[in-house]
């Protein structure tokens, strides 16, 4: 069950990249999909656990596009 939530996950994170036309999966698009499944309680701490070491537009990308879509 863990990893169909994984790969939905990833995907909505995809779907949100995609939208903004990148071919990457930045920090603030991880972010942004937690928040549209319902995870807004997770964005917080993980947005200050990440501005505490790097701001987010410093942040290299987590995924290229090209892992799903070759």
């Amino acid at each position: 069950m863990i990893r169909i939530f994984d790969a939905f996950f990833c995907f909505s994170a995809h779907d949100v990249a995609l939208s903004k036309q990148h071919k990457s999966i930045s920090a603030s698009d991880v972010l942004k999909a937690l928040e549209m499944l319902e995870f807004s309680d997770m964005v917080e701490p993980l947005q200050g656990e990440l501005q505490g070491s790097y701001s987010l537009t410093s942040l290299p990308p987590l995924l290229t596009a090209n892992i799903f879509f070759p």
